[in-house]
């Protein structure tokens, strides 16, 4: 199989060999999987043997080499889903085993889009997590503008007055 990276903007999912790493940590949520077999991976310098963990944002961890093809998907805490997981599961420990193998059954290259965003689903779904984000609907009909019309970006404090904003706090809502 050759590497795959998807890049959504809830999201980020390399399917693909495993790599050699050491041990890091990161502010997302990771569910590390094989899609077949199991892997060992380090938590907080602990070992462990399985087909899939979820990692707590900021854990200390490494991923071994394992059999099959690698899975991780790395979503931000700070939105619905990853507060949800880490609330959810990662409450009282740092890392979880969890049992993922009938999500991963038939993946075939190769990998589309329309593959990933069922896969998504069907692993959303198994762990009872929407993938949606509280954003302020201020926002939402920003961008609805944006993608909608002809509107240039040098108008942003017009932009900024059709939804009530100040130019100055559209700008940081725009970037966070």
């Amino acid at each position: 199989m050759i590497n795959y990276l998807f890049i959504h903007k809830f999201y980020a999912l390399f399917i693909g060999r495993f790599f050699d790493n050491a041990e890091h940590r990161h502010h997302a949520v990771q569910l590390c999987s094989v899609l077949e077999g199991e892997m060992e991976i380090s938590v907080n310098n602990r070992v462990l043997r399985g087909s899939s963990f979820l990692i707590a944002p900021d854990c200390p961890h490494k991923v071994f080499e394992g059999e099959g093809e690698l899975f991780l998907l790395f979503l931000d805490p700070e939105i619905t889903a990853g507060k949800t997981l880490t609330e959810k599961y990662l409450s009282t420990n740092p890392w979880v085993r969890i049992d993922l193998s009938s999500i991963f059954k038939g993946i075939q290259e190769p990998i589309t889009s329309e593959k990933i965003t069922a896969l998504m689903s069907s692993l959303l779904r198994e762990l009872d997590v929407e993938l949606q984000q509280n954003i302020d609907p201020r926002i939402l009909k920003i961008i609805d503008i944006i993608e909608h019309s002809s509107f240039k970006k040098d108008r942003i404090k017009a932009l900024a007055e059709e939804v009530s904003l100040s130019e100055s706090r559209l700008q940081c809502q725009h970037r966070s």
